[in-house]
C-alpha cells in the first residue's frame, strides 16, 4: 500500500483505498464527507451492526457487508475502507481533490476529470459536486451524443437525454460504431433504427402522393391546375426533391408550399392554397395514410424528448411514491402508471413502455 503524495492529509481522519488494486491510501477529513456526502453521513453515523442497512441494493449492498465483516472503518491503514473496484485510482483522486481543494474554483476542469467528479459525487450522494460536474458538462461539446444520453439516464439528467436523442436521432445508423452501440443501448440503438426507416418509407410514400386540389371558381381547366400542382409537387423542384434530399423534417417541407414554383396553375388557386383553404390543411392534416402516419410520426417524435424529461423529472419523487415492498431504483416504474411495475426494468426499456407515441417503433 502507498500513501497518495497529495491527498494523505497528516491530520485527517479517515482513510479510504482504491480497490481497484492499485491500493492507494488516502488520508481525508471524517467531518467534511460527513458534511458533505450524504452517504458517507449515514454510513458513518450508523453503528458497525447496523451498515447493512444503509442502501442496501447492488455493489453498494456488497461494499457496505464486506466492510462490516472485516471490521473496516478508516481509523488506520490496515483498517483502511476500501472504494468500491469500479472506480479507478485516478477517478478518486479527482474526486478528493476536489472535495479538498479549493483550486477547483478557478479551474476549467477536463470533460474525463468532470465525469470522474461526477460518478463519484453521484454513488456519494455529494451534491455540489453533481451540480459542478453536470455545469461543467452541459456545452455540446464537452460529451459526444452517445456518451450524453448514456450519462443522462444514468444521472437522471432530462435535459441532456432530451439533446442527445434529438442529436442521435439525426444520425444515420450505420454510421455508429460498435462502441457507441454498446453505449447506446440494444433497445435504445433498435428503436433510432425502426424510426429512421419509418420517417425514410413515409417520406418517400409522401413524395409520389400529391393531395387533389380543391376548385376554385376562376379556374376554367381544373383538370391543367392540377397537372400543374402534381408537377410542382413531384419535381426535384418541389415536394419530392425536397423530401428525398433535404434533411428538414416533412411538416416543414410541406409548410413552405407556398414557396415553391407552381408553373401555369391558376392564380386563385394558388391562393386557396396559401390561404389555407381544405386542400392545404389536408396537406398538414392528411387523409392520405402515407401523410398522416408520417405527421403521427412526427408528433411521436417530438412526443419522445418531451416524454425523456418527464420520465426524469419523475425521479426526485419516485422514493416517496413507492410502496415497501418494490426495489427504490430509479427507473423501476413510473409510480402513475401502477401497470408497469414490473421488476428490473432498464432505463431504455421504461422509455419505450411509458410512452404511447412510441408504440409505432416496437
Amino acid at each position: 500500500m502507498a500513501r497518495h503524495p497529495k491527498l494523505y492529509f497528516i491530520d485527517g481522519s479517515l482513510i479510504l483505498k482504491a480497490g481497484d488494486g492499485s491500493d492507494t491510501l488516502y488520508n481525508v477529513y471524517r467531518g467534511t464527507m460527513i458534511a458533505s456526502s450524504e452517504f458517507f453521513q449515514t454510513m458513518l453515523s450508523l453503528p458497525q451492526e447496523g451498515m447493512q442497512v444503509l442502501m442496501e441494493t447492488g455493489d453498494t449492498k456488497s461494499w457496505l457487508q464486506q466492510a462490516k465483516d472485516l471490521g473496516l472503518d478508516g481509523s488506520c491503514d490496515e483498517k483502511a475502507l476500501t472504494l468500491p473496484p469500479q472506480f479507478r485510482a485516478q477517478e478518486i483522486e479527482v474526486f478528493l481533490d476536489f472535495m479538498f481543494t479549493q483550486g477547483w474554483m478557478v479551474l476549467k476542469p477536463s470533460p474525463e476529470s468532470l465525469c470522474a467528479i461526477l460518478k463519484l459525487s453521484h454513488y456519494f450522494v455529494v451534491q455540489r459536486g453533481i451540480d459542478w460536474a453536470k455545469n461543467g458538462l452541459d456545452s455540446p461539446e464537452a460529451l459526444l451524443p452517445v456518451m450524453r444520453l448514456s450519462l443522462g439516464f444514468a444521472y437522471g439528467f432530462g435535459d441532456w437525454v432530451r439533446g442527445a436523442f434529438d442529436a442521435l436521432f439525426s444520425i444515420p445508423i450505420n454510421d455508429f460504431e460498435p462502441a457507441e452501440e454498446y453505449l447506446i443501448g440494444s433497445v435504445a440503438f433498435l428503436t433510432l433504427a425502426k424510426v429512421q426507416q419509418k420517417v425514410l418509407e413515409t417520406r418517400i410514400d409522401l413524395a409520389f402522393a400529391p393531395v387533389v386540389v380543391n376548385h376554385s371558381n376562376s379556374c376554367s381547366n381544373h383538370a391543367y391546375c392540377q397537372m400543374q400542382w402534381d408537377g410542382m409537387w413531384k419535381s426535384t423542384d418541389g415536394v419530392l426533391g425536397a423530401l428525398l434530399r433535404d434533411e428538414e423534417p416533412g411538416c416543414l417541407v410541406l409548410a413552405g408550399l407556398p414557396s415553391y414554383p407552381h408553373g401555369a396553375m391558376n392564380v386563385d388557386a394558388q391562393e386557396l392554397i396559401r390561404s389555407g383553404n381544405a386542400a392545404y390543411k389536408e396537406l398538414l392534416r392528411s387523409n392520405i395514410q402515407s401523410q398522416e402516419e408520417y405527421t403521427n410520426l412526427v408528433r411521436g417524435y417530438l412526443r419522445v424528448t418531451e416524454y425523456c424529461q418527464y420520465i426524469v423529472g419523475l425521479y426526485a419523487d419516485l422514493r416517496a411514491s413507492l410502496p415497501d415492498d418494490v426495489d427504490a431504483s430509479p427507473w423501476q416504474f413510473d409510480p402513475q402508471q401502477p401497470a408497469l411495475r414490473e421488476a428490473h426494468l432498464d432505463q431504455y426499456q421504461l422509455l419505450l413502455r411509458i410512452s404511447p407515441e412510441l408504440q409505432w417503433s416496437v
